[in-house]
Formats: C-alpha cells, structure tokens, sequence
C-alpha cells in the first residue's frame, strides 16, 4: 500500500453479495491496511445482505492493522466465522 492511502487510512475491501452461486467462501487470506476509515459498508471483509448463505464461511484470515472493523455481516444468517 502506498504511503499517501496509509496517511489517509484509505484501503481495500472484499464484499460479498447475494449472487447465483449462492455461497460466498474465504480463507487462509492475509489483509493489510484494508477498509476506510469513517465510510460506513467499507470494511475488510463483509458480507452484505446476502440473505440465506447456509456454507458460506469466513476462516483462518489474518487481518493486520484495518482501518475499519475487521469482519462485517448484516442481512445474512448461516454464515461461519472461525479463527480468523
């Protein structure tokens, strides 16, 4: 990440959406300096509005230094957050 998106505490982010393959899985991923700081739906990882998401699941990530939240869901039941 470049100095400047650091200062500004502006980085990435992975959302998850309701889609026609049904389950949304991660694991084993690394982050850094990800999310935005104060912007509310910009986080790391998340998970939004997906409803039904029965084998979705989020494990063993490691998330260092976020800059907003670390795991995010809302509108979802069913999804498995383990050892992250």
């Amino acid at each position: 990440m470049d100095p400047a998106s650091v200062a500004a505490r502006f980085g990435g982010e992975m959302k998850f959406h309701n889609s026609e393959y049904g389950l949304s899985k991660i694991s084993y991923v690394e982050t850094r300096d990800m999310g935005q700081l104060g912007v509310l739906g910009s986080y790391p990882i998340h998970f939004h509005v997906p409803g039904n998401s029965d084998g979705s699941f989020a494990t063993g990530n490691s998330i260092h230094r976020s800059f907003n939240r670390a795991i995010t869901i809302h509108g979802a039941h069913g999804i498995y957050v383990g050892n992250n």
